[in-house]
C-alpha cells in the first residue's frame, strides 16, 4: 500500500525549473575542471550544459514502457532538458527519459546481492523502505555507481496537483543502504545542487538567497516563532555556516539531542564558525561539559584540529572544569540580563527552582545576542548554579518559545 510523505520546505521555491537549471549551468561551467565536466564548445557558446527538452511523445513512450505515469516534477524537468550531466559525488548524470528503467531491470545483480544478504525475518519485512524491498520497486534515474532512485510506494500530493510525487532516495556505496528520503524528484535534485553549491560554487547567487532566508528564520526564532526553523536544516546543506551554528543551539533547546555535546558536530576549523563570538563564549563550554568522563578523546581530537585561539579557550575551560565544581557563565555582555541571572542564581540556591526559572524567562527580553549566530543565552544550560534549573527539557523548549533580545 502506498504511504504518503510530508513535503519539506524548499529554499529554491522562488525559482522555476528552467531558471534554476540555467543558473546551475552557468555555475557548473565556471567549475568545469573541478567537477570534471566534459565542456563542449556548444556549452561554452550557449551557457547551457543540458540537452534539448524531451518531447511529449518521448515522455508518453517512457510511461508506457514503465507502466506508470511519471511524477509531476520529473516530467517538469524533462520538459526543460532530456538529461543532466552534473550530479554530486558518484551519481554521475541523469538519464534521458527514454533510458529510464526499474532498478530490478537495469541493476538486477545489485538487487540479487541485497536479497541474498538480508535476514529473512518478520521484523525486517515490516521495514520495506530499504534494501532489496526498495530496489525492486524503484525507478533508476542516473548512470553513476551510486543510485538516485524514485520510490513509487511513498507518495506526496501537492495542493494544486492530482498526480502524486514519488519519494527520491539516494542508494550509495558509502552508506549502508538507503539514505534519508526526499519528498519529490525536484527535492532530491535540489539536494544534489546544494552539494554542488557547498563545495564548488562559493560565489553562487544561491548562497546569498539562502542567507536571506536564514536571517528571516533567525528573526522569527528570536520572537519565539519556529515556523521557519526547518530553513536551518536545508541551509546547512548549502554550506551556510551561520545556519549550522543556529541549528546546533536549536536542536539542544528543542530536545532533538539529549546531550549539550551536540555542539561537537560543528566544524570549528571553519573561520565563519571559529570566529563567531557566540561560539567562542557561549557554545564551547557545552562541548567541554559534554566530554569529560564520557569521551575525553573526542575533545582532545577537537582541540588538536581547532584554530589556535579556540584550542587555547577549550584547554582553559577544561582546566577550570577539572579544578572547580563547574563553569560559571558570564552575561556581562548583556548587563540588564546579567542582573536577572544573579537574582535567579539566588533563588536556585534557596531551592526555589521554579521561581528561578520563571524569573529567567521574564528577563529574556533584556538578553542581547553576542552575534547573528546566537540563538539564546546558552550559558543558562551550563552555568554551575543554573544548569539544574534548565535540565528539564520542557523548560528549555519554553526558553526557545519565549521572545528574547531583539
Amino acid at each position: 500500500m502506498d504511504s504518503e510523505m510530508r513535503p519539506i520546505r524548499s529554499l529554491l521555491a522562488h525559482l522555476d525549473t528552467r531558471t534554476w537549471l540555467e543558473r546551475w549551468s552557468r555555475e557548473a561551467l565556471e567549475a568545469g575542471d573541478e567537477i570534471a565536466l566534459d565542456v563542449t564548445e556548444q556549452m561554452r557558446t550557449t551557457g547551457w550544459i543540458g540537452s534539448p527538452p524531451a518531447s511529449a511523445q518521448q515522455v508518453r513512450d517512457a510511461e508506457t514502457k514503465l507502466g506508470r505515469k511519471l511524477p509531476p516534477s520529473l516530467k517538469d524537468f524533462y520538459a526543460v532538458t532530456n538529461g543532466w550531466p552534473v550530479l554530486s559525488m558518484g551519481f554521475d548524470a541523469l538519464r534521458p527519459v527514454q533510458e529510464l528503467g526499474w532498478v530490478r531491470d537495469l541493476e538486477s545483480e545489485l538487487v540479487a546481492i541485497w536479497s541474498s544478504t538480508e535476514p529473512d525475518d518478520e521484523t525486517y519485512a515490516q521495514e520495506p523502505d530499504d534494501g532489496s524491498f526498495l530496489l525492486r520497486r524503484s525507478l533508476l534515474l542516473n548512470t553513476g555507481t551510486d543510485h538516485f532512485l524514485l520510490d513509487p510506494a511513498r507518495l506526496t500530493f501537492g495542493r494544486l496537483q492530482n498526480e502524486p510525487e514519488w519519494a527520491a532516495v539516494g542508494f550509495t556505496s558509502w552508506y549502508p543502504g538507503a539514505g534519508e528520503a526526499d519528498w519529490s524528484f525536484r527535492a532530491g535534485l535540489e539536494d544534489h545542487y546544494a552539494t554542488f553549491v557547498r563545495f564548488h560554487s562559493p560565489g553562487s547567487r544561491t548562497r546569498q538567497e539562502v542567507a536571506e532566508q536564514v536571517e528571516v528564520a533567525y528573526q522569527l526564532l528570536l520572537e519565539g516563532d519556529r515556523a521557519r526553523a526547518d530553513v536551518l536544516d536545508r541551509a546547512v546543506s548549502f554550506g551556510d555556516h551561520r545556519a549550522d551554528v543556529l541549528r546546533s543551539q536549536l536542536h539542544i533547546l528543542d530536545g532533538r539531542h539529549d546531550s549539550p555535546s551536540h555542539i561537537s558536530d560543528l566544524d570549528l576549523r571553519k573561520p565563519e564558525i571559529a570566529e563567531d563570538p557566540a561560539v567562542f563564549e557561549d557554545l564551547l563550554p557545552l562541548l567541554v561539559l559534554g566530554c569529560p568522563g564520557n569521551d575525553r578523546q573526542a575533545l582532545d581530537r577537537t582541540i588538536e584540529r581547532a584554530p589556535q585561539q579556540l584550542a587555547h579557550r577549550l584547554r582553559e575551560l577544561l582546566a577550570t572544569f577539572q579544578r572547580e565544581p563547574g563553569l560559571r557563565a558570564d552575561f556581562s555582555y548583556a548587563p540588564a540580563f546579567a542582573v536577572t541571572v544573579d537574582e535567579a542564581r539566588s533563588l536556585a540556591a534557596a531551592g526555589r527552582g521554579q521561581e528561578s526559572f520563571n524569573h529567567l524567562v521574564n528577563g529574556l527580553k533584556q538578553w542581547r545576542p553576542l552575534s547573528s549566530g546566537h540563538l539564546a543565552p546558552m550559558g543558562l544550560l551550563w552555568d554551575e548554579e543554573l544548569a539544574g534549573v534548565m535540565a528539564d527539557p520542557t523548560r528549555r523548549r519554553a526558553l526557545l518559545e519565549t521572545k528574547r533580545g531583539h
